[in-house]
């Protein structure tokens, strides 16, 4: 008997999934630039400002971020706004709710997987 992850999804699951993130995508805009940076956003600012060389020296004695978040968001970000900083996040943010959904088709199937999907959309720590 096949498990829940040899199953085609159908495209019903596939429409789902992608109103899914969407809706997970629209979720991590709200509000973008209005509050004021946090202190960690104000330490990302200030590394994305540096050159690439200085960069990446910075992001090899970086203990807190992973070294290719810097990267990400220099690249990533369409500006120097709040908003734009937050951009990449929000990129992210998108992927981890597509992630979450085929992890939890892989596991549980369909209701399984939209059920992560939307678990990782709606998570006020994600």
């Amino acid at each position: 008997m096949a498990g829940p992850g040899t199953l085609r999804p159908d495209r019903t699951f596939l429409g789902l999934a992608l109103a899914t993130i969407l809706a997970g995508t629209a979720l991590a805009m709200v509000r973008l630039g209005e509050p004021s940076l946090w202190l960690d956003e104000s330490y990302t600012w200030w590394f994305t400002r540096l050159s690439w060389g200085d960069l990446l020296e910075a992001t090899r004695i970086d203990a807190v971020n992973p070294p290719l978040f810097y990267l990400h968001v220099k690249l990533f970000a369409p500006g120097s706004s709040e908003a734009a900083l937050r951009i990449p996040s929000v990129m992210a943010h998108a992927a981890g709710v597509g992630l979450a959904i085929a992890l939890g088709w892989l596991v549980a199937g369909r209701v399984g997987g939209l059920t992560a999907g939307v678990v990782w959309a709606t998570h006020p720590l994600t």
